[in-house]
């Protein structure tokens, strides 16, 4: 009981003199009464005897215990006293105090702080001036360290980089086939306007046509260079005559569909779609002459061109249009 009390006095006072103080008042509570008897030894009065089995042995096993226990509070207090900070907590401190003071700083000079805030995020974001974007796969997938990109440029090197593709596809507002002579007449116009179309860079007297920007190549048979294009109508030679003149243009395109000389889209054995590539000059790694900025600024033009004949309700076609460069816009 006594050791029980100084237990409940320790926890609710803490150590030192309120200890003692503890200690003291639970022995007064628990006191052990000796009465004399007839051999003249002391006897414990079974009245107030103690009922803890640890206090069997009279007062001065239950004082010997408490000093036990006052000696052992005492050197834990000793030991935590001694003991030296952790590195941890010493970093925690320099941390805590650091951000303290910013704080502080900062409770006491809102606005200008506020303000210097909105001044660093402003310079730091000058870097998006010069920022560039990258879409060429080749670039953006393949280590440029490792013996793939080597061996690309090599293959560059040897047969010339691959131009930039612009594709367009081409259906029939209505549903219909392409393979008829009605359909291949309106995408022969389509083509006609893309190859023709110049653009003029504002505050500036420049024009861009097609053929300042496209990718060029020799045609033996020609006996010059001419600029790519894989389309259809290369069955009639881009040539609105011949075009006319053939009698069953149904035949001619499905001949070179089962050939594969063209492209053409199927859907349920009807050929309801074609394709139109367009190929302009590679992009350099570094657009000192401008060329790539001009091929934007025409390409622009163009996209505006055909999507403003997609929306007129007269034209026969519904085209869709897909570069390199429209992807990373």
């Amino acid at each position: 009981h006594v050791a029980r009390r100084v237990q409940v006095g320790f926890g609710e006072m803490g150590t030192g003199a309120k200890l003692e103080d503890a200690i003291a008042r639970a022995e007064r509570e628990a006191s052990v009464h000796v009465m004399p008897n007839a051999a003249g030894a002391g006897a414990v009065d079974p009245e107030h005897a103690p009922r803890s089995p640890t206090l069997s042995n009279g007062s001065t096993g239950a004082s010997s215990s408490f000093r036990q226990s006052k000696s052992f509070a005492g050197k834990a207090a000793a030991e935590s006293k001694c003991r030296l900070p952790r590195p941890q907590h010493a970093v925690e401190r320099t941390v805590a105090r650091a951000f303290y003071h910013i704080g502080c700083f900062v409770g006491r000079n809102p606005y200008r702080v506020s303000f210097a805030s909105v001044v660093v995020a402003c310079v730091l974001s000058l870097g998006l001036l010069n920022v560039t974007f990258e879409s060429r796969s080749h670039k953006l997938y393949i280590p440029q360290r490792d013996f793939m990109a080597t061996d690309r440029l090599m293959l560059d090197d040897t047969f010339g980089v691959s131009p930039e593709p612009g594709i367009l596809i081409v259906h029939r507002k209505d549903g219909g086939a392409m393979d008829n002579q009605e359909s291949m007449l309106a995408v022969l116009e389509l083509h006609d306007s893309i190859v023709n179309l110049e653009a003029i860079a504002l505050g500036k007297n420049v024009t861009t046509s097609y053929g300042d920007i496209c990718y060029r190549r020799y045609i033996s048979l020609l006996g010059r260079e001419e600029c790519v294009v894989s389309s259809p109508l290369e069955l009639w030679w881009y040539q609105r005559d011949q075009l006319m003149d053939d009698a069953d243009v149904k035949t001619t395109i499905d001949d070179a569909y089962d050939a594969h000389t063209a492209d053409f889209g199927t859907l349920d054995g009807v050929i309801d779609a074609l394709q139109l590539k367009y190929f302009f000059a590679p992009r350099a790694e570094v657009d000192t002459d401008g060329a790539y900025a001009r091929y934007q600024l025409w390409e622009e033009a163009m996209r505006a061109e055909i999507f403003n004949l997609d929306a007129d309700p007269a034209s026969l076609l519904r085209i869709s249009y897909w570069s390199t460069n429209y992807n990373e816009k």
